[in-house]
C-alpha cells in the first residue's frame, strides 16, 4: 500500500505514516495527507503547533490500520489525526 510519510520538528523523529487521502490537522483544519507540505503547520497534542519538515511517499507490505475512536480523532506520535479518510 502506498502511504505519505510526515516527518516533524518534534524531538525524537517523530512521524507519521497515513494513506494519501487520510486525513490529519494542518494549518487549522483537516486535510488530505497527499496535500500536506514541509512547513505547514500539524495540531500536536495539548493543541501545541507543529511544524512539517519533510514529506515523502512510501510503500509499505505489511497491510493497512484503521483504528476506529468513538471521537473520530486519534493521537499519533504527538500529531492529532482523524479516523477517516476523504472520499
Amino acid at each position: 500500500a502506498e502511504f505519505v510519510k510526515i516527518e516533524t520538528a518534534l524531538p525524537h523523529n517523530h512521524h507519521l505514516e497515513l494513506t494519501p487521502d487520510h486525513l490529519l490537522k494542518a494549518e487549522g483544519r483537516f486535510v488530505k495527507a497527499s496535500s500536506v507540505k514541509v512547513g505547514d503547520v500539524l495540531q500536536g497534542d495539548h493543541n501545541t503547533q507543529v511544524k512539517v519538515t519533510k514529506t515523502k511517499t512510501i510503500v509499505r507490505k505489511d497491510g493497512i490500520y484503521a483504528p476506529l475512536t468513538p471521537s473520530g480523532s486519534i493521537m499519533v506520535d504527538g500529531i492529532l489525526a482523524s479516523t477517516y479518510v476523504s472520499l
